[in-house]
């Protein structure tokens, strides 16, 4: 299902313009960023403005239809990160540099 304008621009007003994964700026990058589903239509997902968040191409494409993944430490399956219920800056940091965003290790 297609997200009309007036949705799509509540997502990116909410999410203030920026990847609600890694934080990255819609500004900076040469196309729009998509809308993602944080619960997949493909897992019976709707379309409500909850189940919403704005992402760039290269989360969105990685995270693809997954709600969880393997930690690789604990090598349990623990949920992905989800904006509408954990915070951010609990979970990641960007590097000194800028470059990079590493994980706390906070897990949900």
């Amino acid at each position: 299902m297609v997200i009309n304008n007036f949705i799509g621009l509540n997502v990116r007003k909410r999410a203030n313009y920026l990847c609600e994964y890694c934080h990255s700026p819609e500004r900076s990058n040469a196309t729009p960023f998509t809308i993602d589903h944080l619960i997949p239509q493909s897992l019976g997902g709707s379309d409500d403005l909850s189940n919403l968040a704005l992402a760039c191409h290269r989360c969105n494409q990685r995270r693809y239809n997954f709600t969880s993944g393997i930690d690789p430490q604990t090598q349990t399956e623990v949920s992905l990160f989800n904006p509408r219920y954990h915070h951010w800056s609990e979970h990641f940091i960007w590097t000194k540099d800028g470059l990079n965003i590493i994980g706390t290790g906070v897990g949900t």
